[in-house]
């Protein structure tokens, strides 16, 4: 597995999302269960994918009321899917282009 264009360094310590069940060790997938390995947020606790997605895609519709305060942090997520406030469809939402940017490598798949 690679992170951007390195290999995977097995000295350096990393942050992983992963489920609880996957965690704990379930579906065979045992490689995180070591006394260094911590759990950040319960599954309780954990928002869903989904509810992350519609959230953030709601913030971009034209009805969505921004806190100028947030302008920044709206730019650059529209920024992340090769977007711009100035591209707007006839309905008013922003344009996007979401593309696989490769950050992630299995081999040997």
């Amino acid at each position: 597995m690679r992170v951007g264009e390195s290999k995977v360094d097995m000295e350096k310590e990393y942050t992983v999302a992963v489920s609880e069940c996957i965690f704990m060790g379930k579906d065979g997938f045992t490689m995180l269960q070591s006394d260094s390995v911590k759990l950040l947020i319960e599954d309780d606790y954990a928002q869903l994918i989904p509810n992350l997605l519609d959230d953030f895609f709601r913030r971009l519709s034209p009805s969505y009321v921004m806190n100028p305060k947030r302008k920044e942090i709206r730019e650059k997520r529209i920024a992340m899917f090769n977007g711009n406030e100035d591209d707007k469809d006839a309905a008013g939402y922003i344009k996007i282009a979401p593309a696989i940017d490769g950050r992630l490598t299995v081999i040997n798949a």
